[in-house]
């Protein structure tokens, strides 16, 4: 079903040139698309529908998207292509101050029907942070594949590389807002954290930081272990760089993660009644896995005192045959070890550029 019809175009934009006309003619009606869902999202984060100014009224005139890297941009141009069928242009960028000196590329393009279109699909035009933007309502309603793309590419642009604190990894997500948008900020935040549900990703509450600027940074951050595994494997990033540090954050959860799961003490037992003692169960555990584990710390796994090593439950399961009981996440992780290959997201297609 369209989502925006020629009809619907001129309504909304009576008076323009006839050109203007004929082209948004050409290019509606829309369906929703991944490669829409893409274009959109990435507007709506780096990018700017600028305005020209005729009399005292503003004019969409053109579709920006800001970059630090030149492949960003030549993956927005061929996207525009491929649904608007417009070319546009990469091109150094040096602003002489501002948060863009961090992104020395831009993608341009100069089409006045593009830029009237993606503001009917819910692209706000000009200053966002003045104005606020949330999702549109075609992605909120639309397949699951329409979200997906939504979210990896939002992540793609303004969620952070993966980082850690003491033992904890997290991914955060920032955007800022004047005063006056901060109530549509907040909601863009609570539709994010709606969808991001869908994909079993939890995160935290939604912080806000007064800047100098007078400007509201507000941030939220996915820290828990189980939803940074689903991240990775539901989700992703579009980004090469990103998705590297993704997979070494996941790769270091299964090294630490420890579950406490009731199950735990059946296993462990009949793990133990297939070696004989704790002692004997604990030395053919340690030289299979090469670990260093206590006596003490294996009678505290197996009476379910203590959380257990998601390796030791790993191991246990393969030598008892007992059925795998751990959750989703925790078994894409298993499926990982057992198969002893690298981490790979299966939902995450060919990613389009590197950098940072």
């Amino acid at each position: 079903m369209a989502i925006l019809t020629y009809e619907e175009f001129i309504e909304k934009f009576p008076i323009v040139k006839n050109k203007t006309k004929e082209l948004a003619k050409q290019i509606l009606p829309l369906n929703p698309s991944i490669e829409l869902a893409e274009i959109v999202a990435a507007v709506l984060t780096d990018g700017h529908i600028d305005w020209k100014s005729k009399n005292r009224t503003p004019r969409p005139s053109k579709v920006i998207l800001y970059s630090s890297n030149k492949e960003e941009c030549e993956w927005f141009i061929q996207l525009v292509i491929s649904i608007f069928g417009i070319k546009g242009k990469s091109t150094p960028y040096k602003p002489k101050n501002g948060y863009y000196k961090l992104q020395p590329y831009k993608a341009q393009i100069d089409n006045s029907a593009t830029a009237r279109i993606l503001i009917l699909l819910g692209v706000t035009p000009g200053d966002k942070t003045k104005t606020g933007y949330t999702i549109p309502n075609w992605v909120l309603q639309g397949s699951k594949e329409i979200k997906l793309a939504f979210l990896k590419t939002i992540f793609t642009f303004d969620g952070c590389k993966p980082f850690k604190r003491k033992s904890t990894w997290t991914i955060s997500y920032s955007c800022n807002v004047s005063k006056d948008a901060l109530p549509k900020g907040l909601l863009f935040f609570d539709q994010l954290k709606n969808i991001l549900n869908e994909f079993d990703v939890t995160t935290g509450g939604v912080c806000q930081h007064l800047k100098k600027n007078s400007k509201f940074m507000l941030l939220m951050s996915i820290s828990a272990r189980k939803s940074i595994v689903n991240f990775y494997k539901n989700i992703g990033y579009l980004n090469q760089t990103k998705q590297e540090r993704l997979s070494f954050a996941v790769k270091e959860i299964f090294k630490l993660l420890r579950l406490d799961l009731k199950e735990n003490s059946i296993v462990l037992e009949k793990l133990k009644r297939i070696y004989g003692t704790d002692k004997e169960t604990l030395n053919f555990m340690n030289k299979e896995l090469s670990s260093n584990y206590s006596y003490r710390q294996f009678e505290h796994f197996r009476r379910n005192e203590s959380m257990v090593p998601l390796e030791i439950i790993i191991f246990a399961l393969q030598k008892t045959n007992h059925e795998n009981y751990l959750p989703e996440w925790a078994k894409f992780l298993t499926n990982c070890y057992l198969s002893k290959e690298p981490l790979i997201n299966s939902s995450t297609k060919s990613l389009a550029f590197e950098g940072e």
